[in-house]
């Protein structure tokens, strides 16, 4: 069974375990390891209110879709590093926009320091190791909360769709293309935890 222990304070002294079975069949929420509840997941779904020793209320929700999300929140604030949390979705695609930029650096310097060539691309190599470097940058300003560098994303991406997608019409070959549709709604999504991310960093400013 799949857990995430987060901690409530700065002493590291209230431990919230979150642990849930495949498909979120089952969700359970301990309290530095006290049982409080146990939920299937139409209650998660639902959403459900768990109340802490001291009184707080933790409220804990299943954000469903293609990539489902497990929320946990403290008087109507994300607890740090749940998969709800802004900052953690945005992060995530700061790690996926690293393996992005590696995989085009590798490729990039593969075709610079070897003889393979494409013809009418001569520079293919250094071109994709510039794209991998544009990844990363783009990538951490978008953990830092630019919303212009996700965009940037979402275009580079959705771009790069389209022309596997042309390609895949004239060879016939579609190897490749679900997981560039997978890359694109991963960073679509991201779009809401940006709008999110960004008013709680106005609201705390």
């Amino acid at each position: 069974m799949p857990s995430k222990k987060y901690f409530l304070d700065n002493d590291k002294k209230e431990m919230l375990d979150l642990s849930w079975k495949a498909g979120f069949r089952t969700v359970t929420v301990s309290y530095n390891g006290i049982l409080l509840s146990t939920m299937n997941r139409e209650e998660a779904s639902t959403g459900k209110a768990v109340e802490l020793p001291d009184g707080r209320i933790v409220d804990i929700k299943l954000e469903s879709g293609f990539f489902a999300a497990l929320t946990a929140k403290i008087n109507g604030r994300h607890i740090p590093g749940t998969q709800g949390d802004p900052k953690y979705q945005l992060k995530q695609i700061f790690y996926l926009m690293i393996v992005l930029g590696i995989l085009n650096i590798i490729i990039g310097l593969i075709f610079a320091v070897t003889d393979v060539q494409i013809d009418g691309l001569e520079s293919i190599g250094y071109i994709n190791v510039a794209i991998g470097l544009v990844y990363i940058a783009l990538g951490y300003a978008v953990m830092q909360g630019s919303m212009t560098a996700l965009i940037l994303i979402a275009l580079i991406l959705f771009g790069d769709l389209i022309l596997a997608a042309m390609y895949s019409a004239q060879s016939g070959m579609t190897a490749g293309i679900i997981l560039k549709v997978f890359f694109v709604i991963y960073v679509v999504r991201g779009f809401k935890y940006m709008k999110e991310f960004r008013s709680e960093r106005y609201v705390q400013s």
